[in-house]
């Protein structure tokens, strides 16, 4: 292609326009018609689909027949293929911005920001067959829709303070409608308040330290029915209960720990074990008592265990003492008795004797006498 004259006067691109140099301008119009076609439209897919034609091969062979026209003065045609390349020109121009308002489009809908999307669909107009286009305009319709319905619902859940229902509808929203709607702002700072609470009440239920639970339980500002709740204030209620029954017996520890033999020392310790929180100000003090009510009660045992071993030594020694006197008297019973039955043995003997003496002079009285 040979180079056109820039220098080319409004009066004689007047005249070459005119409907008296029909052939040339045919031939220059029949190329643009496609793409005027398309600019009328507004569509940016023919636009370019047709661009890609009027601005290729069969752009070299229409100047080249432009060219060919000799009949046609050279300003004329110098015209005509000046105003031609022009017009392509703008229209690869106003693609460009039309493909990048598709862009935009396409990125607000990403964004999901409908006021974005209505006004560049406003601003530029482009065609309604454009699959973007069409794209965008169901999804503000679906939005539209979608805030309808949704709005007042997020808002009435969020009076309530009712957090699931809020994560619901919020969830909903993300899929179905705008990025922002009436009551959102509001809505997602209560979840995020009830997240934060949330955490807090299982945190406490892991230390399960009292000053926690309490807080975390008086801090609540949502369902009474929430799991991790109920499990607090389960356990601030199993918590007190401990520390009360700790109270007392310690009480009673301090009060009987000198009595070897009470029983509430042993209570306390269990009580001590079977603690099952943190390390609270009331198990603290529980244990110093045990630990000052046990030494007491070694002491008191200690000296109850000697006081035993003491009577116990006391009562051997009676019992060796009654042994020994026991023994002296069955002593002397026996020498008594064996002197009582020496004496009777004696008297008998005399008696024997007397009797034989009696029974001999009675003998010799009869032998005497015979």
């Amino acid at each position: 292609a040979g180079r056109v004259s820039p220098t080319i006067s409004p009066s004689d691109k007047a005249s070459v326009l005119s409907p008296s140099n029909s052939e040339a301008l045919r031939l220059v119009l029949a190329h643009l018609t496609p793409v005027r076609a398309c600019l009328r439209r507004k569509s940016p897919s023919d636009l370019q689909r047709v661009l890609k034609l009027a601005c290729g091969e069969r752009y070299m062979r229409t100047v080249a027949k432009l060219r060919r026209l000799r009949l046609e003065p050279t300003k004329r045609r110098t015209v005509l293929e000046i105003s031609m390349a022009s017009q392509l020109v703008k229209a690869r121009t106003l693609l460009a911005n039309w493909q990048k308002v598709l862009r935009d489009v396409q990125e607000a809908r990403r964004q999901r920001n409908p006021e974005a999307v209505k006004g560049l669909l406003e601003k530029w107009q482009l065609s309604e067959e454009e699959p973007e286009i069409k794209l965008a305009t169901q999804d503000l319709q679906r939005w539209e829709r979608n805030t309808a319905s949704l709005s007042p619902k997020l808002c009435n859940a969020t009076e309530r303070k009712d957090a699931p229902s809020i994560a619901e509808t919020l969830k909903e929203l993300s899929r179905e409608g705008p990025r922002e709607v009436d009551g959102m702002a509001s809505a997602r700072l209560l979840l995020s308040r009830y997240h934060d609470q949330e955490r807090e009440l299982k945190k406490a239920i892991g230390s399960r330290y009292s000053r926690a639970l309490a807080w975390a339980v008086q801090a609540w500002d949502f369902e009474e029915t929430h799991r991790d709740f109920s499990r607090a204030r389960q356990l601030l209620m199993q918590h007190c209960e401990a520390a009360l029954a700790l109270k007392r017996l310690s009480g009673a520890a301090e009060a009987s720990a000198h009595i070897a033999t009470a029983s509430d020392v042993p209570a306390l310790r269990e009580a001590v074990a079977a603690w099952n929180f943190a390390d609270d100000p009331e198990i603290r003090a529980a244990k110093a008592v045990l630990a000052k009510t046990e030494q007491i009660r070694s002491i008191a045992i200690a000296e109850a265990e000697a006081k035993r071993r003491a009577a116990e030594e006391a009562a051997r020694q009676v019992a060796e003492e009654v042994a020994m006197l026991a023994g002296e008297e069955v002593a002397r019973l026996a020498a008594a008795r064996a002197a009582a039955e020496a004496a009777a043995a004696q008297a008998a003997a005399e008696e024997a004797a007397a009797r034989a003496a009696a029974e001999r002079a009675a003998a010799e009285a009869a032998a005497a006498a015979a």
